[in-house]
């Protein structure tokens, strides 16, 4: 799709059509006839749900690895995501459990395990799970072997169809001594309706 900016009214075309958002916020289909160069505009309002001037429909998200990259069964290397969805940003997640307490004190694999459950708490609460996660960071303090938390992530998560793309980030420390990993996700779910 292009986007074009004329005198402040946004235009996203749309194969044969253009959306348009004037400054008052009402959208306006225009339709081109590409053969004769003609242009028709529609004078009423379009009604439904519209973002960013495009109408949008059912959720889209491509998983890929383009030629040229990686091509892993653990990660992707491009997820996109179009269509009507609610995106879910799930916090750091560490080992420590809902009593305060650190689990798994000087293990990777269970630390790994903690944050890990606790994600799945935090995507259940929002009506996802681990195939909706689009990116995690996973933050691992410096010297833990990552295999570790690859063997922790398969046995708690399992094997997904389409693999999120992820971030490993070795970091010298993290806000408690006692914290091997820190992990964040993405998700994004399908929008429902009212």
């Amino acid at each position: 799709m292009h986007i074009l900016y004329v005198m402040s009214i946004k235009l996203r075309l749309c194969g044969n059509y253009c959306f348009c958002l004037n400054k008052t916020g009402n959208y306006y289909i225009i339709a081109v006839n590409y053969r004769n160069k003609q242009q028709y505009t529609q004078g009423y309002k379009i009604y439904g749900e519209l973002t960013g001037g495009a109408v949008m429909g059912e959720l889209k998200v491509k998983y890929s690895n383009p030629k040229g990259l990686y091509d892993s069964k653990f990660y992707s290397q491009i997820v996109t995501v179009s269509g009507r969805g609610k995106t879910i940003y799930v916090g750091g997640q560490n080992a420590v459990n809902a009593e305060g307490e650190v689990v798994g004190e000087g293990s990777l694999e269970l630390q790994t395990k903690q944050a890990l459950r606790k994600i799945k708490i935090a995507l259940e609460s929002e009506n996802a799970t681990f195939d909706n996660v689009i990116k995690l960071n996973i933050y691992l303090v410096d010297g833990c072997d990552p295999a570790e938390g690859v063997r922790a992530f398969r046995e708690t998560v399992g094997d997904l169809k389409n693999p999120p793309l992820i971030t490993v980030v070795k970091v010298a420390g993290l806000a408690n001594p006692s914290y091997l990993v820190e992990i964040d996700a993405i998700a994004v779910v399908e929008e429902k309706g009212d």
